[in-house]
């Protein structure tokens, strides 16, 4: 079975957003799965427990998806 997503991010990876980002790779949901946000230290977090593949403050989460505000 083929991801059904290419990219995902998350913005905010608490308890709900790693939760997400674990389902999306524990199924192959997802090819690659990014998290956004503030506090570094969750973000870190998040990558040990593999819910995320990387990592991104807000300013880089704009220009993965080319947004402009």
């Amino acid at each position: 079975m083929f991801p059904i997503f290419q990219k995902v991010l998350i913005v905010g990876v608490g308890q709900l957003g790693a939760s997400i980002g674990r389902n999306l790779l524990s199924h192959r949901l997802a090819r690659e799965v990014i998290g956004i946000g503030r506090r570094s230290s969750n973000l870190r977090e998040a990558i040990r427990h593999k819910a995320i593949h990387r990592m991104g403050t807000p300013t880089a989460a704009l220009e993965i998806i080319g947004g402009e505000i």
